[in-house]
């Protein structure tokens, strides 16, 4: 049998508490780790809801959308948008109505020159517009991909991202129009249209 002295057993005991101090550090390091990550992740989902919620349907973009909404309704016939919409025969699933470029403004409320046409288009620079669409919530869904005018801007995925957000609140109602917009910042906004019965 060997014997240890005091003093081995004090070099021991020093030794076998600085393990246990390694140890407790490096469980104490992985319970702060296992607890981080889902917290982080969580954070991460709520901060990228709250930016995605800020730049869709920011409470001033809705205020601007509703001007024009307003505009249309008293100096156009939305019907007439309606119509083009629910023909069938025609593929008109989405109908650019006013888009701004860099070189170009295409205005397809109003072709020829006339006085509400230099108001509308006086309107959407204004308000800071520079894509103006009208569709149908069952178009907007359903036959975005195959949409002749969207290819041309497919690049656009925010535009894209911005009709996945909307289709969270879609209702069948076969009745509804929606006014879709995007800010010159960036921001997308959208409100419900409907046809006028005289």
């Amino acid at each position: 049998m060997v014997e240890i002295t005091t003093q081995q057993q004090g070099k021991f005991t020093l030794m076998n508490k600085k393990g246990f101090a390694l140890v407790e550090t490096v469980v104490a390091v992985v319970s702060i780790v296992v607890i981080a990550i889902p917290l982080y992740v969580i954070t991460k989902n709520v901060l990228n809801a709250y930016y995605t919620r800020i730049s869709y349907d920011a409470a001033e973009n809705l205020y601007d959308l509703n001007s024009v909404k307003v505009f249309l309704y008293k100096n156009y016939d939305v019907n007439i948008l309606c119509d083009l919409i629910d023909d069938t025969s025609a593929k008109n699933t989405i109908i650019p109505l006013y888009q701004q470029t860099h070189d170009k403004i295409t205005n397809n409320i109003y072709k020829e020159y006339s006085e509400d046409k230099e108001v509308f288009e006086s309107l959407m620079r204004s308000m800071g517009i520079d894509l103006l669409l009208f569709t149908s919530y069952n178009d907007i869904l359903t036959k975005y991909p195959e949409n002749d005018i969207i290819k041309k801007t497919k690049e656009d995925k925010d535009l894209e991202n911005y009709i996945k957000y909307i289709s969270k609140d879609y209702t069948k109602n076969q009745y509804m129009y929606r006014l879709i917009a995007r800010f010159n910042n960036g921001n997308y906004s959208s409100i419900n249209m409907y046809r006028v019965s005289y």
